[in-house]
C-alpha cells in the first residue's frame, strides 16, 4: 500500500486519531501536510504548487468518465497518476473547522486501501488533497495503478481476435470479474453502484487481460472485516444491483448471457470463500429482493412496475403528453399505438410542442393535436386520463393542473402527489431502448409486451409535392438517393467532423450516387458548405422542409447517413436502412430502432458521456473515419 501523502489548506485541521499508520504530520503556517516519510521531499513540492497550475501542465492528459479528470506524471512515483476530484461540505462545515472523515472521498479512499490489502484489483491510492473552499473543502485524491485502455465492453468488443478465442477471454474477464467483487464483499467494501463499465481492461501478453474495479462510490464498508460475505447485510442490494443492470451495457453487441452469469458467479463464489449451498441462499435473496423497487407497486414480467393498480374502464378521454424533441416524440409514437390498442373506444389527444404538431399527421394512428400552451385553455379541460411522457417535473406539474382523475407519469422525486399512477422501469428493463421504456407508461393500461417499432406513413399528397420538388432540383425516380444529416441540435458533442461528412459525399459522388443534405435552419451552412465542397451531385434541403416533406424526401432516399438527431429516428421510422456515427451518447438507449439499422462508434472509456461538449479531445469522433462509414454505407445498399 502506498497512500503517500495528503495536505490541508485553509487552516483545516485532521485529527491524530484519523492520521494512518506509517505517516507522519507537518504543520506549516498555511498547511498541514500528512506525508509519507520515503515521498517526503517530492510531495513537499508537489503539494507548494496551486490546484490550477497542477492540472495546466505541460504533460497532463485530460480524461472524461470514471470519476477520472486528468493524470500527470508525480515525482518519486513511477508511471502517471489520475486525479478525481470532489466536492466536500456544505454552509454549516464552512462556518468553523471541519473534519472530512465522514466525507464520501475520504470513505472510497479507505474502502480502497482496505480492498487492495485484501488484494482485490482497484487503483492504489497515491495521494490526498483537500482545499479550503468558502462553504466546505475540495478534495481531490490522487491514484496509481489505473489501466486506461477502456472499460470491460468496449474493449472486448475491439479485440482483433477470432470469435471463439472472443468467447474465452470474455469468459476469462468475467470469472476474473465476479472474483474480485467477491473479494472485496468478503473483505467488507461494498460499493453500492457497481457495474460493467466500472471494470477497466488492461492488455497483456499473449491477448489476454487483467481487470481493475474504479469508481466505488457510493460505498458501505463494514465495522470489520467479515470471515464471509454476511447474506443479511448490504451485499444483497448491491449484488441485486448489479446482476440486473447488466443489459444496460450492451456495448458492441455484447449482451449479458447465461454463460456470462454463471463464469460471474463462480469466480464470485471463488473470492468471496462461498461453498455451493451458501452461493444458492445468497442468490435466492438477490433474486427476492426489493433493489429498486417501489413499496406496494405492481410488476410485470418485463421489469416495469407501477403504483396505482390497474386502471378503471372504461375510460373516454384521453390526453397525451408528448416529448418536445423530435427523436423523442418518434420513440414515443408506439405508445399512441399502445394507446388505443388497450382503449379502443377512448378520444385520444396529444399536446406537443408547436415545431411538432405536423409529425402526428404522419402517424398511423388518429389522433387530435393540441399545443403545449394553448391560449385557449384546452388542457383546462377534465380529462378522464393524462398520460405525461417527459421525466421533467415541470411536465408532472403541468400534467397535474390538467385535472384529469388518472394522471400516469415516470416515478421520480417530488412525483408522489402529481400523478396518480408512478411508473418506473427497474433492473435489466432500464438499460433497453427508450421505446420500451416509453411504452412502459401503457403497463397499466394493460398494453402488451412489446412495443411495436414506430412507424411514420407519407401521405399521397406530400409524396407528389416531394416527387415535384426532387424533379425540379434534376433528380431522377431511379437515380441512388443517399441522405446525409451533418447536425444535431443537442450539441456539438454528437456531430460527427464536417469534413468526414463531406469525404462520404465526394466518394458517394463519384460512384453515381445523388446527395441530398438535411438539416434545421441553423445548420444551413453547414449543409451548404458540405454541398460546396461535394458538387453538383449534393443539394442542400436545410431549413427548407416541413416536418412532412422532411419525411417525405427522407422516405425517398436509398439510406440516410447521420448523427444521432431526430431525422436518424424518423428514417428508421420510415424504414429507411440508416447508418448512425455515435459518440458521446448511448446506441443501446437511443440509436436507431430495428434491425435493418447499423450504428458507427468508437469503443473509448469516456463513451458515452450524455455531454453538449466534448471536455477533451473529441476521441470519440475524431477516430471514426469516413471509410468505416462507407464500408458499412455500401454493405446496406448493395
Amino acid at each position: 500500500m502506498r497512500l503517500i501523502g495528503c495536505v490541508f489548506t485553509g487552516g483545516a485541521d485532521m485529527s491524530d486519531s484519523a492520521i494512518p499508520e506509517g505517516f507522519s504530520r507537518i504543520d506549516r503556517p498555511d498547511a498541514q501536510l500528512i506525508l509519507c516519510d520515503p515521498y517526503r521531499a517530492p510531495l513537499l513540492s508537489f503539494f507548494s504548487t496551486p490546484l490550477s497550475v497542477w492540472e495546466t501542465h505541460p504533460e497532463a492528459r485530460r480524461h472524461a468518465g470514471k470519476g477520472l479528470h486528468f493524470s500527470i506524471p508525480l515525482p518519486g512515483h513511477a508511471g502517471s497518476v489520475f486525479v478525481r476530484r470532489w466536492r466536500h461540505g456544505g454552509a454549516a462545515r464552512g462556518l468553523g473547522r471541519w473534519y472530512p472523515g465522514p466525507g464520501r472521498a475520504m470513505r472510497e479512499l479507505q474502502a480502497l486501501i482496505r480492498a487492495r490489502r485484501a488484494g482485490v484489483p482497484v487503483p492504489e491510492p497515491v495521494a490526498l488533497r483537500i482545499d479550503r473552499a468558502p462553504l466546505g473543502c475540495r478534495l481531490t485524491t490522487v491514484l496509481g495503478d489505473v489501466p486506461h485502455e477502456g472499460d470491460l465492453p468496449s474493449v472486448l468488443g475491439a479485440f482483433d481476435r477470432e470469435e471463439s478465442e472472443r468467447r474465452h477471454l470474455r469468459r476469462r474477464l468475467m470469472a476474473r470479474f465476479g472474483r474480485a467483487v467477491g473479494m472485496m464483499h468478503r473483505a467488507g467494501v461494498i460499493p453500492a453502484d457497481l457495474h460493467l463499465r466500472n471494470v477497466l481492461v488492461r492488455k497483456t501478453a499473449n491477448q489476454d487481460a487483467d481487470i481493475c474495479l474504479v469508481d466505488l462510490d457510493p460505498v458501505t464498508i463494514l465495522d470489520r472485516n467479515p470471515a464471509a460475505v454476511d447474506p443479511e447485510g448490504p451485499v444483497v442490494p448491491a449484488l441485486a444491483r448489479l446482476l440486473r443492470s447488466w443489459r444496460r451495457w450492451d456495448r458492441a453487441g455484447l449482451r449479458a448471457t447465461r454463460t456470462d452469469g454463471a463464469r460471474f458467479l463462480r469466480g464470485y463464489a471463488q473470492g468471496a470463500g462461498m461453498g455451493r449451498e451458501a452461493l444458492r441462499r445468497l442468490l435466492s435473496r438477490v433474486a427476492a429482493a426489493p433493489a429498486a423497487r417501489m413499496a406496494g407497486a405492481s410488476r410485470d414480467a418485463r421489469g416495469v412496475a407501477w403504483v396505482g393498480g390497474g386502471i378503471p374502464s372504461p375510460v373516454s378521454r384521453i390526453l397525451v403528453r408528448m416529448p418536445n424533441w423530435l427523436g423523442d416524440a418518434v420513440m414515443a409514437m408506439p405508445l399512441l399505438e399502445g394507446i388505443r390498442r388497450a382503449r379502443p373506444e377512448a378520444v385520444l389527444r396529444v399536446q406537443s410542442a408547436a415545431p411538432l404538431r405536423d409529425l402526428f399527421s404522419l402517424s398511423p394512428v388518429e389522433v387530435s393535436v393540441i399545443d403545449e400552451r394553448p391560449e385557449d385553455g384546452a388542457t383546462r379541460r377534465d380529462e378522464d386520463l393524462i398520460l405525461t411522457v417527459p421525466r421533467s417535473l415541470g411536465a408532472a406539474w403541468r400534467g397535474a393542473r390538467g385535472r384529469g382523475r388518472i394522471r400516469i407519469g415516470f416515478d421520480g422525486p417530488f412525483r408522489r402527489f402529481l400523478y396518480t399512477h408512478r411508473v418506473r422501469v427497474i433492473g435489466a428493463a432500464a438499460g433497453r431502448h427508450r421505446v420500451h421504456t416509453y411504452w412502459a407508461l401503457a403497463a397499466p393500461l394493460g398494453a402488451g409486451p412489446f412495443p411495436p417499432p414506430p412507424r411514420l406513413s407519407i401521405p399521397d399528397s406530400v409524396r407528389a409535392d416531394v416527387e415535384a420538388r426532387l424533379a425540379n432540383l434534376g433528380i431522377a425516380p431511379g437515380d441512388l438517393l443517399v441522405g446525409l444529416n451533418p447536425g444535431a441540435a443537442y450539441g456539438p458533442a454528437k456531430q460527427w467532423p464536417p469534413g468526414r461528412f463531406a469525404e462520404v459525399a465526394r466518394v458517394l459522388a463519384c460512384r453515381g450516387a445523388r446527395i441530398l443534405i438535411f438539416g434545421s435552419a441553423s445548420e444551413a451552412p453547414l449543409a451548404e458548405a458540405i454541398a460546396r465542397e461535394t458538387g453538383r451531385a449534393a443539394v442542400s434541403v436545410a431549413g427548407q422542409t416541413t416536418l412532412p416533406q422532411l419525411a417525405g424526401l427522407i422516405a425517398r432516399c436509398r439510406a440516410f447517413v447521420t448523427n444521432d438527431t431526430g431525422p436518424m429516428h424518423v428514417a428508421a421510422a420510415l424504414d429507411v436502412p440508416v447508418v448512425a456515427v455515435f459518440g458521446s451518447t448511448d446506441p443501446a438507449t437511443t440509436g436507431p430502432f430495428g434491425p435493418r439499422h447499423r450504428v458507427v462508434r468508437e469503443p473509448v472509456p469516456c463513451s458515452p458521456c450524455l455531454l453538449r461538449r466534448c471536455p477533451i479531445d473529441f476521441r470519440c469522433m475524431r477516430a471514426i473515419g469516413a471509410d468505416r462509414v462507407l464500408e458499412t454505407l455500401e454493405r446496406m445498399i448493395a
